[in-house]
């Protein structure tokens, strides 16, 4: 009720009992409501007054002038702006009648796309949930019964099929696409003491059986899983032998820090003199590497060959890394940094030791041999002279930026791999990256601190950092297929750094930048 004089002394003469006393002797109250007609819009209706709610019927029921405006029962309306009838959920008012350009529904995944609705076709193959069920590509596939033994899968003789689930993304929509499906191992098929024959992996099987073409799916009848209807087909595990494959996995072993295999530059701290990274070579041995439990049976001699070079490489960084980082904590000594730096610079050491190793692991997984690292040639690594503008330049582009992407791919490949083994090593990897990263973050400010002069080097460390990552590079490989085990895909990389430029290191720049400009 709306404080006007007129209400005030209704309300005063109600509440004192009064109210209809003095209807004979003053003003009126028609519809006996309790409110005399100058303060009733309608004495003659005694639903209509200004004790009552407003209710959507085009009157005027509260007498504040308004009409349905603030109805008690409006409806909830959501808008739709590409016209396709679904409303977007988080667009809404509340009104009697549908507004323009709005309706009840509040089920529309992609408010401005009219050919994503819920009542649209799923368009297999597009990567888009076209019919806003929550999942991706889904499709009607055959009735087939869930083969989870050898036995199983061997009574279809490939020819019946049979389905294959596997777990969803962690959003709960996205699935594999079924050629990503294509060559996953379903179970292997073990045999007796007179049949086995072995693998690089060590263990003892007759063989493997695998998802065959065609693959139907993922099944809009299993929304828990990613299913799909798969045909099988039975892989004799071969040992893949002869020094030419090891030669090739190796990639070199009487060069130092020379990779012939073509797989992308791996982005994290390595030892850097004279502008290059200082790695070393690769060899034979088991000291740097432990079985991993996982085995990349399946996966043809030449994926193998470009996965063993890529794992291999991302290990020599790794190992070149704990010699950075024990530079980099001298030179922070020799700069008079404050503890917390210097220990943390110590700490990330003993990551990277773990880190070579694991990756030297998953290196020896695809290439069949234990694989490690050779001597780490020093020479000229500790000859500069340590100075605010050199330590500065470095922590930028080392930490600050690429141990910013790498913790960022890691992430990424985290969540796409095929083995748990690789998942979780990625997973340690990013969180690992991540604080070697803020170190160098905070070293940096640190420095700014001390050396405000020093501003205008880091905003030119920035861009060029940024102007090299811009630059124009080939087209890429087709070699999605390896980020499934563990290796970062070329075009999906490119992607990512430029959405961690933009969302991560330019905002985080300009801040840190801004902080130290007068």
């Amino acid at each position: 009720m709306t404080s006007s004089p007129a209400h005030l002394r209704q309300y005063f003469l109600l509440a004192m009992g009064l109210g209809h006393a003095m209807t004979g002797c003053g003003p009126t109250d028609a519809d006996a409501d309790g409110f005399i007609a100058e303060d009733d819009c309608d004495d003659q209706n005694g639903a209509v007054n200004p004790s009552v709610a407003e209710v959507c019927d085009k009157v005027d029921n509260d007498c504040d002038g308004l009409v349905d405006v603030d109805a008690m029962d409006r409806t909830r309306w959501f808008a739709d702006a590409d016209g396709d009838g679904f409303g977007d959920p988080s667009q809404s008012l509340l009104a009697c009648e549908a507004p323009a350009g709005s309706v009840a529904d509040q089920t529309d995944c992609a408010p401005t796309d009219g050919g994503i609705h819920p009542a649209a076709d799923e368009a297999p193959g597009d990567r888009m949930d076209n019919d806003c069920d929550g999942m991706v590509d889904e499709v009607k596939c055959p009735e087939a019964p869930v083969a989870t033994t050898a036995n199983q899968v061997a009574e279809t003789k490939g020819q019946s099929a049979l389905l294959h689930c596997v777990p969803r993304s962690e959003d709960g929509s996205a699935c594999p696409s079924p050629k990503d499906l294509r060559g996953a191992k379903l179970v292997k098929q073990t045999v007796g003491p007179a049949g086995v024959i072995s693998h690089p992996g060590g263990s003892s099987v007759d063989a493997y059986w695998f998802v065959n073409d065609p693959v139907c799916g993922p099944d809009e009848g299993h929304t828990e899983s990613c299913c799909y209807a798969v045909t099988a087909k039975k892989v004799p595990v071969v040992g893949i032998k002869g020094i030419d494959f090891l030669e090739r996995a190796l990639g070199g072993v009487d060069e130092v820090g020379v990779s012939h295999a073509p797989v992308r530059a791996v982005h994290g701290r390595p030892l850097m003199v004279g502008g290059a990274a200082r790695l070393a070579g690769t060899e034979t041995t088991s000291g740097w590497s432990v079985d991993p439990g996982w085995h990349p049976i399946g996966l043809d001699p030449e994926r193998r060959l470009l996965a063993a070079a890529h794992w291999r490489q991302s290990a020599q960084y790794e190992h070149a890394s704990v010699a950075s980082f024990a530079r980099f904590a001298m030179e922070l000594m020799a700069l008079g940094a404050p503890a917390s730096l210097v220990m943390d610079a110590t700490r990330a050491q003993a990551d990277e030791i773990v880190h070579a190793r694991e990756c030297f692991s998953m290196a020896s997984a695809f290439a069949g041999a234990a694989l490690g690292p050779g001597p780490l040639p020093l020479d000229g690594a500790l000859a500069r002279e340590v100075t605010p503008r050199a330590v500065l330049v470095d922590a930028i582009v080392e930490a600050c930026v690429n141990e910013t992407l790498a913790a960022a791919e890691a992430a990424w490949l985290s969540g796409r791999a095929i083995a748990p083994a690789i998942a979780e090593l990625h997973e340690t990897i990013s969180q690992d990256e991540s604080r070697h990263a803020a170190l160098g973050w905070r070293t940096v400010k640190w420095l700014l601190q001390r050396h405000p002069e020093l501003v205008d080097t880091a905003r030119t460390t920035f861009e060029n950092a940024r102007s090299a990552s811009d630059s124009g590079a080939p087209e890429p490989p087709a070699d999605e297929w390896m980020a499934a085990y563990g290796c970062m895909p070329s075009a999906a990389a490119a992607r990512l750094q430029q959405r961690v430029w933009e969302t991560v290191i330019a905002p985080c720049a300009d801040a840190l930048l801004e902080l130290h400009t007068v």
